[in-house]
């Protein structure tokens, strides 16, 4: 089943992340797909609020990867770039998952075949800076 929700700002994108949380909080692995300047990062601020993390939610494009509390964040924007193999990859997840939530930007960037349970969440821009927030469990 498909959930797709419209957002009118970046508030009401924010409340979305909040959501996932309190509807999957069995769900560890989010994995968020969309272009450039789409949300993806404000949708992580609101599942961070609703983790009660209140750092400054930042992408960690460069770095990729910023832990926070009980939060591992991901952007793998540039990851190919770094020579990140798949491998290392999936080691990296497997250890976070084990008492974090793990979010994942530029999911589209993994080959998600080898991934099992996880919530695929996509953002795409509609026409006056709406949002079209789609999400569907993987694997369940």
């Amino acid at each position: 089943m498909i959930n797709k929700f419209i957002t009118n700002s970046e508030l009401e994108t924010e409340k979305i992340g909040q959501e996932l949380i309190r509807n999957f909080p069995d769900n560890k692995l989010i994995i968020i797909t969309g272009e450039i300047g789409v949300g993806k990062t404000i949708l992580v601020r609101g599942i961070a609020k609703e983790l009660r993390i209140n750092d400054n939610i930042i992408s960690p494009t460069f770095a990729i990867k910023k832990k926070y509390k009980n939060l591992v964040h991901y952007d793998l924007y540039f990851a190919n770039k770094n020579q990140l193999s798949l491998n290392e990859f999936n080691s990296l997840i497997t250890e976070d998952l084990v008492n974090n939530y793990v979010v994942i930007e530029w999911g589209n960037n993994l080959n998600l075949k080898n991934i099992k349970n996880f919530l695929k969440v996509d953002i795409t821009v509609l026409k006056n800076q709406k949002r079209s927030i789609k999400w569907k469990l993987k694997g369940k």
